[in-house]
């Protein structure tokens, strides 16, 4: 599903204003040939919804037209008689009634939500830049303090440094799931070498490992030592599936970060910890925007941020899938698939669909 809106979002307002008349051409000419006696009202509403949610108001208002014209041709036939020549003529009054306050109520909604992410970018873009500048100085203080710290000092700007680089990774990720949905990320795609992917990635979530006392075994298998993709994206997905398995790791146990080539066209990297798991109905569900939040309300044992969310759009597009294995008291494994490098597969591997 949202593969779908993510492509619906990206078309230009000649396409979607094409799709929906047409869509319009083709209900008309059923609703003509099924007659009067079988109501297909609700189908003239979706592209309502498609032209005033992914256009805009004057879109979906002329489509709300279009819609209650068609309809009126296609119930306005010789075999249909009414007992006033204007009843057919009020029934459309009506009709059209119907659709524009549908327009308007879907081009309301739109607005606030556009206004809800453009608050939330302002907000979270502000908050990088005194992040930033909080990092420069600990990085400062942690060069020229070796001779003046105690280990214990010394050990407090490491985690202060540790936690304001994850701080980052995080904003970036909600700054950038926005181009992500819309297509607009540009991608830098190249062959990169998994193993200092994977070693970077590892050696950022080194600290937090530590402090929580869990280990992590990064494995990669020697047919899988390249892939095509955007490092520095990869490198945040990888970060971003290592810090979640660290949330819920308990001490002393182990997190699996594996790599390996999956047939010819794929390279597969899966993230395995030992946590409490979740639930098979979740599964699916945790990669969702803000499904997150409804599954710690239900005591699913997931983040409560974007950054699966953010994962998977970075995957997808990417030319990857990405999805999760987990039950109760089983642990939970992440995988996510990337095209390989060396230029074997790269056009079948991008065309591989996502379960997502």
């Amino acid at each position: 599903m949202a593969r779908i809106i993510a492509f619906f979002g990206r078309q230009p307002k000649s396409v979607l204003l094409t799709l929906a008349f047409t869509l319009i051409a083709v209900i008309g000419v059923l609703d003509y040939a099924t007659g009067p006696e079988i109501a297909s009202s609700a189908f003239y509403l979706i592209p309502i919804f498609l032209a005033t949610w992914f256009a805009d108001r004057p879109s979906g208002l002329l489509v709300s037209l279009v819609s209650a014209l068609v309809w009126l041709i296609a119930d306005w036939v010789p075999r249909q008689s009414y007992p006033h020549p204007l009843i057919p003529f009020w029934n459309t009054a009506v009709r059209l009634a119907m659709f524009l306050i549908v327009t308007y109520t879907l081009s309301a909604l739109r607005s606030l939500q556009k206004q809800q992410e453009e608050l939330i970018h302002f907000i979270v873009h502000d908050l990088r830049s005194p992040l930033t500048s909080i990092l420069v100085g600990l990085k400062a203080l942690q060069r020229a303090g070796h001779a003046t710290l105690d280990a214990n000092q010394r050990t407090l700007v490491e985690t202060a440094i540790g936690s304001g680089d994850r701080m980052v990774t995080l904003i970036n990720s909600i700054l950038d799931l926005s181009r992500l949905d819309h297509g607009e990320m540009p991608l830098r795609i190249q062959d990169i070498d998994v193993g200092e992917l994977v070693g970077a990635s590892v050696e950022q979530v080194t600290l937090l490992a530590a402090q929580k006392h869990v280990a992590i075994m990064p494995e990669v298998e020697a047919d899988a030592a390249t892939i095509r993709a955007d490092a520095d994206l990869t490198l945040r997905v990888l970060i971003n599936l290592l810090v979640n398995a660290l949330k819920f790791s308990p001490a002393d146990s182990t997190i699996r970060l594996r790599v390996a080539r999956d047939g010819q066209y794929t390279t597969t990297f899966s993230i395995r910890d030992q946590g409490p798991g979740i639930p098979r109905g979740w599964a699916k569900k945790v990669f969702d925007k803000y499904k997150q939040i409804e599954a710690r309300k239900h005591g699913v044992a997931v983040g409560s941020g974007l950054g699966l969310t953010f994962c998977q759009q970075a995957v997808i597009a990417q030319g990857g899938r990405i999805w999760l294995e987990s039950g109760v008291g089983k642990g939970t494994t992440i995988c996510f698939t990337l095209p390989p490098g060396a230029g074997q597969g790269r056009e079948r591997a991008a065309a591989i669909p996502s379960d997502q």
